[in-house]
């Protein structure tokens, strides 16, 4: 615990020990990313096989909540975040190397479609959630065209429906 006065220096032995602490606090927070997203993949393995399927079992998200002690809204957290990450393969591998946190995975599961996915998991990292939530709500991702054949072609295009010139 810190004992410096708001405003005072610290000193050069107080900064030894600040920088100790983020250091190690760093150092656990990687691994419990790293740890949340193999939690993630174990669940998206258990949603994918019907290994939470029981007597009394009535979801996934239940499951959860009775195998590892979370809360209800936890666990939703952690299905929803888990269903969408055969998708995200650059995502799920940032996670797990430990350079996302679940909540930051939770909103690009949410709200990023699968072709962006390298940029996300890019970005993501130098973005807080709130940041990630706010820009994501917002933003429109265009669909890629899938195919030569799936472009628009300039010919096919026609405008259907009524010129009135008094209206300019």
């Amino acid at each position: 615990m810190c004992s410096l006065a708001i405003g005072q220096m610290a000193g050069p032995a107080d900064m030894r020990e600040v920088a100790r602490l983020e250091r190690e606090v760093a150092e656990v927070c990687g691994v419990a990313k790293a740890a949340n997203a193999r939690l993630v993949s174990l669940l998206a393995g258990a949603g994918d096989t019907g290994a939470w399927e029981g007597y009394g079992i009535r979801s996934v998200e239940h499951w959860v909540t009775g195998k590892c002690g979370l809360s209800a809204g936890r666990a939703r957290s952690l299905v929803m975040t888990a269903r969408p990450m055969a998708e995200l393969p650059e995502v799920a591998a940032a996670f797990g190397a430990g350079a996302l946190s679940a909540d930051q995975v939770a909103v690009l599961a949410r709200r990023a479609p699968a072709h962006v996915d390298a940029d996300m998991a890019t970005s993501a990292q130098a973005a807080t959630v709130e940041q990630l939530s706010r820009t994501l709500a917002r933003y429109r991702f265009a669909r890629p065209l899938e195919s030569e054949a799936d472009k628009p072609d300039d010919k096919d295009r026609s405008v259907v429906g009524q010129f009135d010139s008094r209206r300019l």
